[in-house]
């Protein structure tokens, strides 16, 4: 009787147990029945891991190999653990997926080009107003899928935003740190002492990069894509946000060290097309900012940096590489910062490897020196 009981036991586990693994699998296929299901999958469980206190994320499923799966998974979790040393997270996530392109290979895969633009609610505070700081972003990936007759898979993916980023970094850390014509740079800081100080509007800086942060201003050129010399969109749209503020361009040749201003602006000096080598790049912006000392200040401490300020990045050698502008401050001093490539707004210090000890050497555009 014992033995009789003990096994239909058994037989009930194990037909429950199956009855769990087909339902396991059946909702596994509705997450991977198409590509764009399967990434907007990947999507959802990359923030929802955020928003948890789990120390680790599983990507295995939707991945061909566990190998590809734990890239990823690593670095999810690294950008996790470097917004908890501020103590900052996300706590709750709304995201769309759109794919811009599709290419079939040769192999029997898929390569696809996918846009992520998803917003972010933080648990940190504004410091003047308050309110939860609220973040969004917009990511590119490359993924490469498969179809196993059933499920589409993970092959590859790659992040292109932190892949221009790195590109960026290498190659301004390549270049000399001084590329200007000798003559240029000495006569720059005579030029540039006689620019006068200026009353910058820092929520109109702020207001503007709100606006244009994620869909930039169709006014200016784009310098994401198609531009070999300029190396991104970041340092034209930190130039918009500080014209927006109320910085006065200045009108010399094109080419000159000391001259930052965009052609389709009112211009007494009669330049009326393009724009000057300084406004779009970030190598060239921060050797001026650095000369401009009648309009910045010198910066040392994260706590000196305000909503409104410009942050450049720089190399090992001491080029800068990105442009971002401080949109954000929260209520126990750490920045968010917006951007172009990628297209960020209110995105914390700490995607960019900034933390409460980082040491500056920057400038903010304040009337004070």
């Amino acid at each position: 009787m014992n033995t009789k009981i003990l096994l239909s036991i058994a037989a009930a586990s194990t037909v429950f147990f199956s009855c769990n693994k087909k339902a396991e699998t059946q909702a596994i296929n509705e997450k991977q029945n198409t590509a764009l299901a399967l990434i907007t999958t990947m999507v959802n469980d990359k923030y929802t891991f955020m928003e948890t206190d789990n120390a680790n994320i599983n990507l295995d499923a939707y991945f061909e190999t566990t190998a590809n799966a734990n890239n990823l998974e690593a670095d999810f979790e690294a950008t996790k653990k470097a917004m908890a040393v501020t103590s900052a997270a996300y706590t709750a996530h709304s995201s769309k997926i759109s794919i811009k392109e599709v290419v079939k290979n040769a192999d029997g895969t898929e390569t696809i080009t996918a846009n992520e633009l998803s917003n972010l609610t933080t648990n940190q505070k504004d410091a003047s107003t308050n309110a939860f700081i609220q973040t969004t972003a917009l990511q590119q990936y490359v993924f490469v899928v498969k179809f196993d007759g059933s499920i589409y898979k993970i092959v590859s993916v790659r992040d292109i935003d932190k892949e221009i980023l790195q590109h960026e970094k290498e190659e301004a850390n390549n270049m000399p740190y001084v590329t200007d014509d000798l003559e240029e740079i000495e006569t720059i800081d005579k030029r540039l002492s006689g620019i006068a100080t200026v009353n910058y509007n820092r929520a109109a800086a702020i207001a503007y990069a709100a606006t244009y942060a994620i869909t930039p201003n169709v006014a200016y050129q784009d310098f994401s894509s198609g531009c070999s010399y300029c190396g991104g969109d970041c340092t034209n749209f930190l130039s918009q946000c500080m014209l927006a503020g109320g910085w006065g361009q200045q009108f010399y040749k094109a080419s000159s060290t000391s001259a930052w201003w965009y052609g389709k602006s009112t211009n007494p000096a009669g330049y009326k097309g393009g724009f000057s080598g300084i406004w779009p790049s970030a190598q060239k912006m921060g050797f001026f900012l650095k000369k401009l000392t009648s309009r910045v200040t010198r910066v040392t401490s994260l706590s000196q940096i305000n909503p409104g300020d410009p942050v450049m990045m720089v190399a090992p050698n001491g080029n800068a590489y990105h442009a971002l502008i401080v949109t954000q401050k929260a209520t126990n001093g750490d920045l968010y910062l917006s951007c172009h490539t990628s297209n960020r707004h209110n995105n914390h210090m700490s995607n960019y490897g900034i933390t409460a000890t980082t040491k500056f050497s920057g400038i903010t555009p304040d009337i004070l020196v």
